[in-house]
């Protein structure tokens, strides 16, 4: 669409992890699966949850 943003700009707001936390979980969550030890959905929320709180939200994720 012409004059339309990307969803993940207009959506930016929404998101509770920045984009370097986010690279810091995606890059764990890789890290993890090279070792063989891909992590569980539960595994990466709680990981989301401390990186989340080391950046100062001590608010647990909720499911959508």
């Amino acid at each position: 669409m012409k004059g339309a943003k990307p969803h993940a700009v207009t959506q930016a707001g929404l998101q509770r992890l920045s984009p370097v936390q986010e690279t810091h979980l995606a890059n764990w969550v890789i890290a993890q699966g090279y070792l063989g030890l891909a992590p569980s959905f539960n595994q990466v929320r709680i990981f989301a949850e401390r990186v989340l709180a080391q950046g100062g939200d001590p608010r647990p994720l909720e499911k959508h």
